[in-house]
C-alpha cells in the first residue's frame, strides 16, 4: 500500500492500492497507453475482463490524477473494461497544447475524450467523475449522448455558488484588484494570486489558465441536455461542491438520483466513504442492467492515435 498525498492538501490524503495488486482481480493484466487526440494526450490505464459487458471511464478531480480512482475501480473488474485515465495536464499527461489565451475549457477536454472513445470497439459506456472529473462527463453526455448510457458523478463541480450579497461584492473586488495587479506586471500579479487566490490557483503552474476558464464556467444547460441515466453522490461535509450542487443537477438532469452520504466530505468521499459509494454504483450499473448498446458512430476523420507507454 503506498500512501498518495494529492496537491489539495492532506485531508486529499487517500490510500491507494498498489496499481497492480488492485488489478489482480481481472484476466489480464493491466496496460497503459498514450493516447494523442486534438493536440492534447491523455494517458490511459486499461483493466478488463476476458469477455467485458460494458465500459467504466474514470475520471479524476483537479490536481489527481488516475490513482485516485483506483481503488474504486478496483471492485468493478469482473465483467468489465475499467479505463482509468490522466487527463491532460494531470498525472502523466502533459498540459494541453496552445497559448494560454487558447486554454482548454471542458468542453475542449470533453470533445478529445468523445473522438477517441468513438474508435472504440462498441460496449454500453459508463462515466464515472470526481469533482472536475464531472465536468468533463456532464459536457460530453450533453454533446454526444450516443456514446454513453449513464453518468456517475461524485462531489461533481460545475455549478455556480449562490452567494450572499456581501460575497458578491467581495468576490468582485478580488477580481478587480487581480486585473489591476495584471496591469501593473507579472511579479505584481504573482504576489496577488499568492495573496488572494486559491489554493488550487497557486499550485496551478501551467494549467492555471484552464482553472481560470473552468471555475469559471457553469453548466447547467448543459446538464439540461443529458437525457442518460445519472448518479449523484455528495458527501454531506462538502464545503467545495456542497450537496447543493447535487440538488441542483437533480433538478436539471430528467433522470438522476441523489445520493448524500452523512460523514464524508469533497475528498473523504473517495476515501472513507469509497466502500459506500462502491455500494451505490453497483446498485446503478445493476439499475442499467441490459442497457442498449451505444449508438454507432464513425470514427471522426482525424483520428485519435494510441501508443504504449
Amino acid at each position: 500500500m503506498a500512501l498518495v498525498t494529492f496537491p489539495e492538501g492532506p485531508r486529499a490524503a487517500i490510500i491507494v492500492a498498489d496499481i497492480m495488486t488492485a488489478a489482480s482481480v481481472t484476466t489480464a493484466a493491466p496496460r497503459a497507453s498514450t493516447v494523442l487526440v486534438r493536440g492534447g494526450t491523455f494517458v490511459v490505464e486499461t483493466w478488463t475482463d476476458a469477455a467485458p459487458g460494458r465500459r467504466l471511464v474514470f475520471l479524476h478531480g483537479w490536481g489527481q490524477d488516475r490513482r485516485a480512482m483506483a481503488p474504486l475501480a478496483a471492485g468493478f473488474t469482473t465483467g468489465a473494461e475499467c479505463l482509468l485515465i490522466d487527463q491532460p495536464g494531470f498525472g502523466a499527461a502533459p498540459p494541453p497544447p496552445g497559448p494560454p489565451e487558447d486554454a482548454w475549457g471542458t468542453e475542449d477536454y470533453a470533445e478529445a475524450l468523445a473522438e477517441w472513445l468513438a474508435t472504440l470497439p462498441p460496449l454500453p459506456t459508463v462515466l464515472i467523475g470526481h469533482s472536475f472529473g464531472c465536468r468533463v462527463a456532464i459536457r460530453l453526455a450533453a454533446l454526444h449522448p450516443g456514446l454513453v448510457v449513464g453518468l456517475v458523478l461524485i462531489a461533481a463541480a460545475g455549478l455556480q455558488r449562490r452567494r450572499s450579497w456581501p460575497q458578491r461584492l467581495r468576490r468582485f473586488v478580488l477580481r478587480l484588484t487581480m486585473r489591476a495587479g495584471g496591469l501593473l506586471g507579472p511579479a505584481v500579479k504573482a504576489r496577488l494570486a499568492e495573496r488572494f487566490g486559491s489554493a488550487d490557483y497557486r499550485r496551478a503552474g501551467a494549467m492555471r489558465p484552464t482553472l481560470v476558464k473552468t471555475v469559471n464556467e457553469d453548466l447547467s444547460v448543459a446538464a439540461r441536455r443529458v437525457d442518460v441515466p445519472a448518479l449523484l453522490l455528495f458527501g454531506a461535509e462538502d464545503d467545495q461542491t456542497p450537496p447543493e450542487f447535487g440538488e441542483r443537477y437533480a433538478a436539471l438532469m430528467p433522470d438522476a438520483r441523489l445520493v448524500v452520504l452523512p460523514g464524508f466530505d469533497h475528498y473523504t468521499v473517495l476515501g472513507g466513504g469509497r466502500h459506500q459509494v462502491a455500494a451505490r454504483l453497483k446498485e446503478f450499473l445493476g439499475r442499467l442492467g441490459g442497457a442498449a448498446q451505444p449508438s454507432a458512430v464513425q470514427p471522426p476523420a482525424s483520428g485519435a492515435g494510441s501508443t504504449p507507454t
